[in-house]
């Protein structure tokens, strides 16, 4: 069985710096957080004792907990272990003004030297 490694610490820098006060005055007070898979859906880690549904979902309440207490307003896209269409989770980030979606998973590549965080960004177009 491979090990996967997990920089929490990488995580909550990002956060850290992503939720700055000087960036949520302006410009959003709501996360939406999606915990990737669910379900049925164990996500792309094989051969691990827990799936990737599980720790993206509790990766997800830790932040959850992290941001309620910095103020901020956080809806989630699933709080147990089932499955949320993709159409259904973009309608919940949809759903409400001023947020932003940070959908979490944990990618691997077990043939790769490759490690950190991994960022898109969209732009809501204008309506």
């Amino acid at each position: 069985m491979q090990r996967i490694r997990i920089d929490l610490k990488l995580l909550f820098v990002w956060l850290a710096l992503l939720f700055s006060p000087l960036q949520t005055q302006a410009v959003f007070n709501t996360v939406v957080l999606d915990p990737g898979h669910g379900g049925w859906d164990k996500g792309g880690l094989r051969n691990v004792k827990i799936p990737e549904k599980k720790m993206t979902l509790l990766t997800a309440i830790a932040v959850r907990d992290l941001l309620q207490d910095a103020g901020l307003k956080v809806v989630m896209t699933r709080e147990t272990d089932v499955y949320i269409p993709l159409s259904d989770r973009v309608e919940i980030a949809n759903s409400h003004d001023n947020a932003i979606f940070v959908s979490i998973h944990y990618n691997a590549d077990y043939g790769s030297s490759g490690n950190g965080i991994e960022t898109y960004c969209a732009r809501r177009s204008s309506k």
